[in-house]
């Protein structure tokens, strides 16, 4: 994965390269280890609200999650509306085991979670 070999670039380059290899032996077996934790659990991961986009397949964050064994609830490449992911027999596979929000681009709030946003008084 070429997030490690940039760490132990990153080490080379502030002179601590032993530290750098320390850390990145211990990321790399925690990483490792985690590998299908969530073996078959869907999940859904938004990055946009109004109108609402999730991340399908050929994302960094598809990549990241299925490494863990989540299936993504979204087959449609990129970044989709969510609009486009709903049709017709679908209902079940979009009914995710997990479902999250990003902080970027769009940051989520808590209130949002809750499906609205709470408006500051005055």
């Amino acid at each position: 994965m070429k997030l490690f070999f940039y760490l132990q670039e990153i080490g080379k380059k502030v002179n601590r390269a032993a530290e750098a290899v320390t850390l990145l032996d211990e990321i790399q077996t925690a990483y490792h280890r985690a590998a299908n934790l969530f073996q078959g659990a869907t999940f859904l991961y938004f990055i946009w609200r109004d109108p609402y986009f999730v991340v399908g397949p050929n994302t960094y964050i598809h990549a990241l999650l299925t490494h863990f064994g989540l299936v993504n609830s979204c087959e449609i490449a990129r970044y989709p509306n969510l609009s486009a992911v709903f049709e017709p027999g679908t209902e079940k596979r979009l009914s995710p085991d997990y479902i999250f929000l990003s902080s970027e681009p769009f940051p989520f709030q808590a209130a949002q979670t809750r499906g609205g946003t709470k408006k500051k008084k005055g």
